[in-house]
């Protein structure tokens, strides 16, 4: 943890380095005007997922999901930062034609980033724990299966 919160001028050189042409933030970035502009310069495309107050400059990026960014017309303002990445995954699963499956699979993270993130347990955030709890408690992911397993919890679980 070399390089402290959010992106980075040493990561986006990594990205140029090793031919990326596309950099996705997750829960970060919203500020980040002059790192947009450095990934421009070196011919890398921005997406970027942040569910934090913008300033008054917004990143040029060639995507900017963020509830609270002005002019915003999403109804709900408050997806945790992970959450923001699973209605990216949505949205780029449904215009490929790709079985949602694959991104419904990924509910117990995003219920583990809902309860961690600190935002309300309401709304979206709500449905999307709901769903993802099930998940946890039926098939979770191998790895949330195994801290599971060393921490002794058991389904059912509950927020």
């Amino acid at each position: 943890y070399k390089e402290g919160y959010g992106i980075s001028m040493q990561g986006i050189d990594y990205a140029s380095d090793n031919n990326c042409s596309l950099i996705i933030a997750l829960d970060c970035g919203v500020k980040a005007i002059e790192q947009a502009r450095y990934a421009a310069e070196k011919s890398i495309d921005m997406i970027i997922c942040d569910h934090h107050l913008p300033g008054e400059e917004l990143p040029e990026v060639v995507a900017l999901l963020d509830p609270h960014q002005p002019g915003c017309a999403y109804p709900y303002k408050y997806l945790s930062g992970c959450g923001l990445g699973f209605k990216l995954a949505q949205a780029l699963t449904l215009h490929q034609g790709w079985d949602m499956e694959h991104v419904y699979n990924l509910l117990d993270l995003v219920t583990v980033s809902i309860a961690s993130d600190i935002v309300p347990i309401t709304g979206e955030n709500r449905v999307l724990a709901y769903y993802g709890l099930k998940k946890i408690d039926t098939n979770p992911i191998l790895g949330l299966k195994a801290l599971m397993e060393v921490s002794n919890l058991q389904a059912p679980m509950s927020i």
